[in-house]
């Protein structure tokens, strides 16, 4: 499915760049719930251990540690022989960092429902946005969607009023793709002028020729529709 696809976009950050083949690596951030996160500036994930190289981190709870190893493709790390060295205490900005995360999993694995599974994805979508305020305007893209699919466009569009208003947590552009796929998808609806509303986001978040021709189309297609009516 092509909104996993990017979703999945959003999950690189620095701590964890992709590698064409192990490198060395300092993994460095908090431990919470027993899970240890990946902390870059204001983001976070969950760090992957390759099998048979688990991390013990039951008694560092809320510490931030740096654990030396290897980082392997796919960013699955590999911990070395020498135990996690404790730096200081979680901050609250980590904490948050890891919350933000923790949403974003739920984001994905709502991505990841089949098609006929609407009304669970939507679910899982509203879990994500409870989880930490405000949340990522990337996951009103995701409901909004959802809820065209489902052909409740008036909550669809209160969602791209979000959007527009930046009632969320912006982060210097929204996922251009994901605003052209709910464009096409309220296209399909009969939808025009909601379409031509996603699509304009699309197109002021898209700053490259890789995305620019295909959203002009789908614009100009939407705003032809919407005449119309």
């Amino acid at each position: 499915m092509r909104i996993v696809l990017a979703l999945a976009v959003l999950c690189l950050i620095g701590a964890q760049a992709r590698a064409s083949k192990p490198i060395a690596w300092t993994m460095k951030g908090c431990v919470a719930g027993g899970v240890f996160y990946s902390i870059d500036k204001d983001s976070a994930a969950r760090v992957n251990t390759m099998a048979g190289k688990s991390l013990d981190v039951s008694k560092l709870e809320s510490k931030y540690i740096e654990v030396d190893g290897l980082l392997y493709p796919g960013d699955y790390f590999a911990p070395g022989d020498k135990p996690p060295v404790v730096k200081r205490d979680c901050t609250a900005d980590d904490r948050r960092a890891i919350e933000y995360a923790k949403a974003f999993d739920l984001r994905m694995q709502a991505g990841r429902l089949p098609a006929d599974k609407l009304d669970e994805a939507i679910k899982l979508v509203d879990a994500s946005i409870a989880v930490v305020q405000p949340a990522d305007c990337d996951t009103f893209i995701d409901r909004a969607h959802l809820y065209a699919k489902k052909n409740e466009l008036a909550a669809s569009a209160r969602d791209v009023g979000i959007l527009e208003t930046r009632k969320c947590r912006f982060r210097g552009a929204l996922n251009w793709l994901l605003l052209q796929e709910l464009g096409n998808e309220l296209r399909t609806r009969n939808a025009g002028n909601l379409a031509v509303r996603a699509l304009t986001l699309a197109r002021a978040n898209c700053d490259a020729d890789i995305c620019r021709p295909g959203i002009e189309k789908d614009l100009a297609a939407a705003k032809a529709a919407a005449t119309k009516k």
